[in-house]
């Protein structure tokens, strides 16, 4: 759907009027139907789309890079571990994961912990 520049406001500023006391009222709602095409449709604008709120976006943008930190910080220190391998905690230490933080802060995105001080690799580092 294409909407037009005037559309687009009243559709920005119910949204910053939503977002401030979730009642603002959307500012079209109801059947369209058009005259010059045969087709008609609903807008359930509610259920339809979800705005985020900015500290929604930066919770997904930090948790993202986080991740990808997490990530390449591994690729220097696990070289050579592959999928599926099994790795202890022991050998985790030796390549720098020093304290429980450390390995708790893999877990799950690295690692996974399979039993008493021993965890399943999660992705391939290749050598």
């Amino acid at each position: 759907m294409t909407l037009t520049k005037e559309d687009k406001n009243k559709i920005d500023i119910w949204k910053y009027q939503y977002m401030k006391d979730r009642k603002a009222a959307f500012p079209f709602s109801g059947k369209i139907n058009r005259k010059d095409e045969e087709y008609s449709f609903i807008v359930n604008y509610f259920d339809d789309i979800k705005y985020k709120t900015r500290s929604e976006v930066n919770k997904e943008k930090g948790k993202i890079s986080g991740e990808s930190r997490i990530r390449n910080n591994a690729a220097e220190k696990l070289k050579g571990y592959y999928k599926g391998q099994i790795i202890t905690t022991k050998e985790l230490k030796e390549h720098g994961y020093n304290n429980s933080y450390a390995i708790k802060r893999i877990t799950g995105v690295i690692i996974e912990k399979v039993g008493h001080g021993k965890y399943k690799m999660l992705i391939d580092i290749p050598s």
